[in-house]
């Protein structure tokens, strides 16, 4: 039973980790899934099953080669040179991740504050939370599963809302990328892949779970927070799929109340996100110099503002990012990796739980 609590755990945090503040505003299902329109759930049961099989293959890896960090394992499986430029480009999409939650952070605390300097005691506040955040794993699963239960809560209460929201007509087609089923399941194995690259560092450092149970339950938490939220934009005319913060409007029809909603769940989603790549900026298990730079340069980053850095460096890095995931699971495979494992003293069995 214990054993199953540290699984249960483990998905949480990393929920925690994923659900930052673009899924709980709604942006990142309107962009990966709602826009898909009708085919939307292919994308969707896509995404879950990508998240399921990535987060097992990459937990198993790092047992096997005994893997504490993500830079660890990328020097692990594919030597000193490359494994130290992938971890470098890891440890930079985490850092230009954590400048947008400290952007976010600040943002948030505008709207619900606007009064001169709000945004400074936004971004400072939401660092210190998330330093508070992850120096314990426990606090990760509270807030990871808090925010779960008040996202899907969220979710469905919008999706029961049939009330129209008012926003510009914009025709279905126009909106939608083409291309039916396949191109919404590779949206969805992209989102996947995306998400795991950038929340590796999570499932990594959880040596102690079993990786099955841990990515399956994973996958269906990931899953289910996407469908009910997509559920409530389907719901809705199209042109909300287009709208910056689509949950937003959406909770909006609840006047004042729904607006605090909003806000307190983002702000949440961003605390969680943001302890999360703090930890993974560590460059081993032990060292929190990596951190320490880590926060003091998105400190400075997040002055060039939310939209610019995920307009403009996301894309970049986060599809970068994914290839990296892609090249150590198939560096994985070719460097046999229970004989790899032997060699590096790692003893444990891919799918089994650490010692």
């Amino acid at each position: 039973m214990r054993e199953w609590k540290s699984d249960v755990c483990a998905a949480l945090s990393v929920v925690g980790a994923m659900a930052g503040a673009g899924l709980a505003s709604g942006r990142e299902v309107a962009s990966f899934f709602s826009v898909m329109g009708g085919d939307a759930h292919w994308g969707i049961m896509a995404a879950a099953l990508g998240i399921v099989g990535f987060s097992i293959g990459l937990m198993g890896v790092a047992r096997c080669l005994n893997a504490g960090t993500l830079p660890e394992l990328a020097r692990a499986m594919l030597g000193p040179a490359a494994g130290n430029a992938a971890g470098a480009l890891h440890w930079l999409c985490c850092m230009l991740t954590a400048a947008v939650m400290l952007s976010a952070g600040g943002e948030l605390m505008h709207l619900a504050l606007d009064v001169r300097g709000a945004y400074v005691a936004g971004c400072a506040g939401m660092l210190l939370i998330s330093l508070w955040l992850g120096r314990d794993g426990r606090r990760g699963c509270w807030s990871g599963g808090l925010l779960f239960l008040g996202l899907l809560a969220f979710g469905v209460t919008m999706a029961l809302d049939r009330r129209p929201v008012e926003v510009e007509p914009y025709l279905t087609r126009a909106l939608c990328p083409g291309g039916g089923a396949p191109t919404a399941v590779l949206l969805g194995l992209t989102y996947a892949a995306l998400n795991v690259s950038l929340c590796g560092a999570a499932l990594v450092q959880r040596r102690e779970c079993h990786p099955v149970h841990t990515g399956v339950m994973l996958g269906l938490l990931m899953g289910l927070l996407v469908a009910t939220l997509h559920l409530a934009i389907a719901g809705q005319p199209p042109g909300l799929v287009v709208r910056t913060l689509p949950c937003v409007l959406l909770a909006a029809r609840w006047g004042r109340a729904g607006y605090w909603v909003c806000i307190l769940l983002m702000s949440l989603a961003v605390a969680t996100t943001l302890a999360a790549m703090l930890r993974a900026m560590q460059w081993r298990a032990d060292d929190r110099r990596g951190m320490a730079v880590g926060a003091l340069l998105a400190l400075g980053l997040q002055s060039a503002g939310m939209v610019p850095l995920v307009g403009r460096g996301y894309p970049i890095l986060g599809a970068l990012c994914a290839l990296l995931l892609l090249l150590l699971l198939g560096a994985g495979i070719r460097l046999r990796v229970g004989s790899r494992a032997a060699q590096n003293g790692g003893g444990m069995r891919f799918f089994g739980r650490g010692d």
